[in-house]
């Protein structure tokens, strides 16, 4: 029994030698990120002629949108959206009478939209 062999203590770093199972850590270079093509910038894009019509309409000054509906070089997409915001501003002071008179029936689908919110104003069935 003097003879038998002790199992070394855990506790004792000279006789207990902990064995890893990992692989060994080798260096490694970090990738780098993939290189990206140039692009070229976007187009410019065309001023908004009307940012200034449309915000007077929607911070309620009514009467200053009318006063500055003239706004110069506009094609007939953007004449049209003019035009729908001087009659909504006219609708919004009251006058249903004017707008329902000025737009007749070969208008733009817009304006005729704009019409009928005269004529459902009016109260007219």
């Amino acid at each position: 029994s003097h003879y038998q062999t002790q199992r070394p203590n855990p506790s004792n770093s000279f006789f207990f030698l902990e064995i890893s199972h990992s692989p060994p850590r080798v260096a490694v270079e970090p990738t780098p990120p993939p290189r990206r093509r140039h692009r070229p910038p976007p187009p410019m894009a065309t001023p908004d002629l009307l940012f200034n019509l449309r915000n007077l309409f929607y911070l309620g000054a009514y009467q200053s949108a009318i006063n500055n509906s003239d706004v110069p070089g506009l094609d007939a997409d953007a004449a049209a959206e003019r035009d729908v915001i001087v009659f909504r501003s006219y609708i919004a002071l009251g006058s249903y009478q004017l707008v329902i008179s000025e737009i007749d029936s070969s208008a733009a689908t817009s304006l005729q939209a704009v019409k009928l919110l005269a004529l459902y104003l009016t109260g007219d069935k």
